[in-house]
């Protein structure tokens, strides 16, 4: 049976949780402008407006109103909170097309769910999964990102994945939120 290494919970008057609704906030509004300003919304597809609109949406907004509104001090529901999160990621790199990102991204962000849970549950130490969000976000930034948005300034199309990379940073930010 596992014991438990450290007991956490959330430390509401540190500044990293205050960070992660920031942050969250940030992709809720991004994502709300890309669909509603730029995008004709009745050229999206129900499977696209699903996956990449509502479902986000719903989580952001879970995470504002538990982080800044409810202030739940409960760790669990933020790592199953944050593992769906990730796990929406992992459907939306399925509409790519690449493969070698599907594969990546498939196995970053099982590590980063996965993490965020195991972390929730006290069984291992926050700071590994604060890494694994913060790498995904750079390795996404910086490799996938970088040439076909913002060099070639496609900063319209940018806005989706700007929003990706601010919840996955806001991610790691909550596991920084928690306080043995």
């Amino acid at each position: 049976m596992a014991h438990r290494i450290k007991g956490y919970h959330m430390d509401f008057e540190g500044k990293w949780l205050g960070s992660a609704a920031v942050l969250m906030g940030i992709a809720f509004f991004l994502r709300v402008v890309y669909y509603f300003g730029f995008m004709p919304i009745q050229t999206v597809g129900i499977g696209e407006l699903i996956l990449f609109l509502i479902l986000p949406l719903v989580l952001e907004t879970g995470f504002i109103v538990l982080l800044h509104g409810v202030r739940l001090n409960m760790p669990l529901v933020y790592g199953v909170m944050g593992a769906l999160y990730c796990g929406l990621l992992i459907a939306q790199s399925l509409q790519y097309g690449d493969i070698l990102r599907m594969v990546l991204d498939i196995i970053a962000y099982l590590l980063c769910g996965g993490l965020l849970v195991v972390v929730s549950l006290g069984l291992l130490s926050k700071g590994i999964a604060v890494l694994a969000s913060l790498a995904t976000a750079a390795v996404r930034l910086m490799v996938f990102d970088l040439k076909p948005y913002l060099l070639e300034l496609e900063l319209v199309a940018f806005l989706p994945e700007a929003a990706a990379i601010c919840a996955i940073v806001a991610l790691g930010y909550l596991a920084m939120g928690m306080k043995e």
